[in-house]
């Protein structure tokens, strides 16, 4: 299921008008401007009509809640609470559901699925706004010569259109093996830059052009080099372990 985060900006580390610490030429500048604020009007657009369709579960969680309470069913009481901490901060697994009546389950199946569609609809977006400035970025380069410093700068904004659609596939839940010591766990990564895992309080995720950040607490951090090739993320934690992540289908 396709995400784009509200804070991706922030999260890539990539800020407008530099590029790489250069002011960027003012053509580019113009073309760069225009691309982010079509990227955060969507980017505004799908958050208040994902609001929309939790606060529509929500309340559907919320009579069941009270059906629930009124029949003393203690374990399916436990199962919406999870549920509805799941929703709020935005984790979406199939698998949050299983406790849960038939019914809050079909709910829930209904409201992935409207989510789905959602962020299907919103790629599509997405990708055209990145065909319209990827088309205005080679109008420019059909003028530059081949060893004007503009090519840099020009290759530093398609990176970040290129880091922004990679980051997409990022939230979600992903298994972490250590084979160094035989160990395998369990991240899910959240839309808002954090990730759960075995302990608490939640880590933070942080995406670059070539790597992945993971920050458990102050000083204890795990690298994966970024983009992940088939599938995989390579990576070492502090202790020089080596690690390997996969995304659970």
């Amino acid at each position: 299921m396709p995400r784009f985060p509200l804070l991706l900006t922030a999260i890539l580390v990539l800020l407008t008008p530099l590029v790489r610490g250069q002011t960027l030429a003012p053509e580019l500048a113009q073309i760069d401007t225009q691309r982010e604020t079509a990227v955060k009007a969507l980017d505004t657009s799908r958050e208040a009509e994902l609001a929309r369709l939790q606060k529509s579960f929500l309340a559907e969680l919320e009579a069941a809640e009270k059906t629930a309470t009124s029949a003393g069913r203690v374990a399916e009481l436990t199962a919406i609470t999870h549920l509805r901490e799941d929703v709020t901060k935005g984790a979406t697994s199939p698998s949050a559901a299983a406790g849960a009546s038939k019914l809050v389950a079909k709910q829930y199946a209904d409201f992935l699925s409207a989510v789905d569609r959602m962020d299907r609809q919103y790629q599509a977006q997405y990708e055209r706004a990145d065909a319209t400035f990827l088309r205005a970025l080679s109008q420019v380069e059909g003028r530059v010569p081949a060893n004007s410093p503009l090519r840099e700068q020009m290759a530093g904004l398609k990176g970040k259109l290129f880091d922004r659609k990679a980051a997409a596939e990022l939230p979600g839940v992903w298994i972490l093996k250590c084979p160094d010591v035989k160990w395998s766990g369990k991240r899910e990564f959240l839309k808002d830059g954090t990730f759960t895992w075995e302990f608490d309080p939640p880590g933070k995720w942080r995406l670059t052009a070539r790597e992945l950040v993971l920050e458990y607490s102050p000083g204890k951090i795990e690298r994966f080099e970024w983009p992940m090739q088939k599938g995989e993320l390579v990576g070492v934690n502090g202790e020089g372990r080596k690690l390997f992540f996969t995304k659970k289908k």
